[in-house]
């Protein structure tokens, strides 16, 4: 994974089952911060040791998207109108906010929907 890829408070992995978050970036070196059962701290590692998390359903649906219509969605805080909407293909994700669809985008990863729903201004936390 490129460093160029992510930005702060991206979620990714390293190591066997280790998840978090990022709180600094260079082009050579990638700071995670990690809370998890027996690990903790921060972990400045190398851009090839980080990997991207796949975007599932199970993370959608912790994170309250609803399954309707054969799409998950979530409505939009009050200083964002509208519905984001997510439909699966065999490619991933595409998405969509009021009923306009980008398939131009797909989405994979877990830091991809972390960047588009701050690109329509909606201040959303991601819990994996």
């Amino acid at each position: 994974m490129e460093a160029k890829e992510l930005m702060i408070g991206d979620w990714c992995a390293y190591g066997v089952n280790c998840k978090g978050r990022v709180t600094a970036l260079t082009e050579h070196l990638i700071t995670l911060s990690v809370d998890g059962n027996e690990i903790n701290g921060l972990y400045m590692l190398m851009p090839d040791m980080v990997r991207p998390i796949p975007l599932t359903e199970e993370i959608l649906v912790k994170n309250g998207w609803d399954f309707r219509d054969r799409q998950y969605a979530i409505e939009c805080e009050e200083d964002v109108q509208g519905i984001v909407e997510l439909s699966r293909d065999k490619d991933g994700y595409y998405w969509s906010i009021n009923w306009d669809e980008y398939q131009i985008i797909r989405i994979h990863y877990v830091h991809e929907l972390q960047h588009i729903l701050r690109l329509c201004g909606i201040d959303k936390e991601i819990s994996i």
